[in-house]
């Protein structure tokens, strides 16, 4: 069975924002590492990662997340996760305190929920979704 996953963009004010549905896998791990290398680059202070929506993470996942956190440090850019309660739980149990994550609360992104449009140009179509349940 393949997974589902969506990644779409949703700047808003110059902000870089990318919202994130369904399950991170290593099927489509490599997508969402070019959303969130993609989401860095056009940042210039902080970027925000909507996972309210992500229904199953696992290690290729929390791999993907941890590595773009590093470029994002590398690039002085605050990565800031809004997390389901599942992936939250994943990346406290999972990661290091050195590798903490900036929380956001998931009403932050709530408004936003029915605006995403466009897509991640490169990384996948525009608001594609990988894989296809049967």
């Amino acid at each position: 069975m393949l997974a589902d996953a969506q990644f779409r963009r949703a700047d808003e004010d110059g902000v870089p924002r990318l919202a994130v549905t369904g399950d991170i896998d290593l099927v489509v791990a490599r997508y969402f590492r070019e959303a969130l290398h993609q989401l860095i680059d056009s940042a210039h202070s902080a970027a925000y990662v909507d996972m309210t929506g992500v229904t199953f993470f696992d290690s290729a996942g929390i791999n993907a997340l941890v590595h773009a956190k590093r470029a994002a440090e590398r690039q002085d850019v605050d990565l800031v996760v809004a997390p389901s309660p599942g992936v939250r739980r994943i990346l406290q149990i999972a990661t290091t305190a050195d590798q903490d994550f900036s929380f956001a609360r998931p009403e932050a992104f709530e408004h936003r929920r029915v605006e995403y449009r466009g897509g991640v140009q490169g990384a996948v179509p525009v608001d594609a979704q990988i894989g296809g349940g049967s």
